[in-house]
């Protein structure tokens, strides 16, 4: 539903879809170095629950 609406605002940006929680967490790091990055997608829980993971990832490297 989502590439459908973004093909009807005509967005031409960078579209990646993950099947998993650990894809978004390499799609973070691989991307990490662009100006902006938007994570959409299964509601608050899996939004959350990718922020916890990247702060973890993050505590780690300091």
């Amino acid at each position: 539903l989502a590439i459908y609406r973004l093909n009807y605002l005509k967005y031409r940006g960078r579209v990646l879809t993950a099947t998993s929680l650990d894809d978004i967490i390499a799609y973070v790091a691989e991307f990490s170095h662009e100006e902006a990055m938007l994570i959409g997608g299964n509601g608050q829980d899996a939004i959350i629950n990718i922020q916890e993971r990247i702060k973890l990832i993050s505590e780690k490297l300091s």
